[in-house]
């Protein structure tokens, strides 16, 4: 989605960046009529250069940051969804999935859902994502036994 108002708590600035929806498409599908309206879970989508350029000012070796950008882009890094560069829509990018928004429904559909759609991923890429959601929000191996209380 095309310029979204994203907030950074605590400190509440704001600003609008492009993200991606993590949410189910029919949650923002304004002809699905709901009882209370649904909120819609959105990331920034950040451009890859910039977190390299990010990791270096924070004194990151180039080694690593060549290491973790070729993680980035095997899709090995959990809490990162790698993006391509597709045509003129966006740069080779990057969805932290640890750095989620929300919000009413309504603010999407106001908008004009579709005039500020910036792709749509594949059906392998859609499959990826949701198994990077999962990994990220489940970590099913993380060796901790759970027991019924």
């Amino acid at each position: 989605m095309r310029d979204i108002l994203f907030v950074e708590l605590p400190s509440q600035k704001s600003k609008h960046v492009n993200a991606m929806v993590l949410s189910n498409t029919c949650d923002i599908n304004p002809e699905h009529e709901r009882f209370l309206p649904h909120n819609v879970m959105y990331s920034p989508i950040i451009n890859l250069d910039r977190y390299r350029r990010l990791l270096a000012e924070k004194g990151v070796s180039d080694e690593r940051i060549k290491s973790h950008m070729g993680a980035i882009k095997r899709q090995e890094i959990t809490n990162a969804f790698y993006l391509p560069k597709k045509e003129h829509i966006i740069e080779e990018s990057i969805v932290l999935l640890d750095n989620v928004n929300s919000c009413k429904v309504d603010y999407f559909t106001e908008r004009g859902i579709k005039g500020i759609r910036l792709f749509t991923l594949s059906d392998y890429g859609f499959y990826l994502f949701i198994f990077k959601l999962s990994i990220h929000f489940t970590r099913v191996r993380e060796d901790v036994e759970r027991r019924q209380s």
